[in-house]
């Protein structure tokens, strides 16, 4: 399991399970399984520290796949998501997943 945040083009961040597409060595794509939308709301800031509600949007709803491909021209960057975003992925999305 590889959990990371990308930013697409479009400006979504999309959490998933993410798989690099290669052929030789060049990588074409990502496989995205289990993919939701990060949204934040009613950001605090509070002694230097930023708060905010976060909640996760299955992108794709109305795909029936759980792995969905992208076009690596469309991924801006590929990132580690913060301990408190991993934790609720793993737990909201990850565990109840029949996949």
């Amino acid at each position: 399991m590889t959990v990371k945040v990308a930013l697409l083009k479009s400006g979504e961040e999309v959490i998933a399970d993410i798989k690099e597409m290669q052929v030789e060595s060049r990588v074409l794509g990502y496989n995205l399984r289990l993919p939701y939308i990060v949204n934040f709301s009613n950001p605090v800031v509070a002694d230097g520290k930023t708060t905010a509600d976060i909640q996760f949007t299955p992108w794709m709803p109305v795909s029936k796949d759980k792995t969905i491909p992208i076009p690596a021209d469309w991924v801006v960057t590929i990132v580690e998501p913060v301990d408190k975003v991993m934790d609720m992925y793993v737990t909201n999305v990850l565990e109840k997943s029949d996949d």
